[in-house]
């Protein structure tokens, strides 16, 4: 804020119906966990905030950093920092651009891990 400057961002999801109606994640986000399809949201968002850095580049700009929500099913997955390393890689872009957001729920749950 003190010089005008963006410096980093989040991405955040809705779901938009084709009517214009807007949902949000308090909306359909338990549903998701309970189903564990936040699994695969997970990383579509990942995946699509790589895109947009990728896109900045290719665009000749400076990329800013983009935080992207992670629910605490995927930390279970055995291959999920191999899914995050491979986009990564897929989209050629510099990993500190990038930053999980890591629910407080996940890590009041598993201190020791």
């Amino acid at each position: 804020m003190k010089d005008g400057t963006l410096h980093s961002s989040e991405a955040l999801v809705r779901w938009i119906l084709k009517d214009g109606k807007v949902f949000y994640p308090n909306q359909f986000i338990p549903l998701f966990e309970e189903s564990g399809f936040c699994k695969k949201l997970d990383m579509y968002m990942f995946e699509q905030a790589c895109m947009q850095i990728r896109q900045w580049l290719n665009d000749g700009l400076t990329p800013i950093g983009i935080s992207v929500n992670q629910s605490k099913l995927s930390f279970y997955e055995v291959d999920y920092v191999e899914r995050l390393k491979a986009l990564v890689e897929k989209y050629q872009i510099p990993p500190h651009f990038m930053t999980l957001e890591i629910l407080e729920d996940l890590a009041a749950d598993n201190v020791d891990e």
